[in-house]
């Protein structure tokens, strides 16, 4: 059809996406304009910072499985952060025995650091070092500074510094960290702990 009126030549109606109404009610496609003068096959790709740092191989997680925890007893896991920067993006918590507390701790005292912890790369092709080292059960004599306190109820789980929260990430210290679940059910519980952090590149 033509659009006499404001001179914008010849256009075609189309049933496709992408369509606009001119003053006169005629549909307008914007693909018909625009044709072939716009390539994208070049155009710059986004996504999340996350999502980049694990593609560039500084993503890392664990998913860890407690023991039974006994009523009114704590489990400990520890965080050492030993080189670089780390930013504790996410740790999530599930117990098969509600309720529990769960906090996280800056500058610990630990006299035994414990089992470790076997941590993952995101990127499973890559190879880089990690600067954070994590452990279980480590043997703890002062909790440090209370930097969280979380409460899971009778049933479910509880996240802290997950995207979507109130909470943002942790750029942590190059010191200890821990996460301290505490049973406040009357009946043994079992924890499943899943954390992911991403680290700086190393500046060359």
């Amino acid at each position: 059809m033509t659009d006499a009126t404001q001179n914008r030549g010849v256009l075609k109606e189309h049933t496709n996406s992408g369509r606009f109404v001119r003053e006169n009610a005629e549909l307008v496609n914007l693909a018909d304009i625009m044709g072939n003068a716009v390539d994208v096959s070049g155009a710059l790709i986004s996504m999340n910072l996350e999502h980049s740092k694990i593609h560039q191989g500084y993503g890392w997680n664990i998913s860890i499985e407690s023991p039974s925890i006994e009523a009114a007893a704590n489990y400990y896991i520890l965080f050492r952060v030993v080189s670089g920067v780390a930013h504790l993006r996410s740790y999530d918590v599930s117990v098969s025995e509600g309720p529990a507390i769960v906090r996280l701790f800056e500058s610990p005292t630990i006299t035994a650091v414990g089992t470790a912890v076997n941590i993952r790369n995101r990127n499973r092709a890559a190879s880089d070092e990690n600067g954070v080292d994590v452990y279980t059960e480590p043997t703890v004599t002062a909790d440090g500074t209370r930097l969280e306190t979380d409460f899971i109820p009778s049933d479910g789980n509880k996240s802290g510094g997950s995207a979507g929260s109130f909470y943002e990430e942790w750029v942590l210290n190059q010191t200890d960290y821990i996460l301290k679940i505490t049973n406040n059910n009357n009946n043994a519980s079992t924890a499943v702990i899943n954390a992911f952090w991403y680290s700086s590149p190393p500046i060359l």
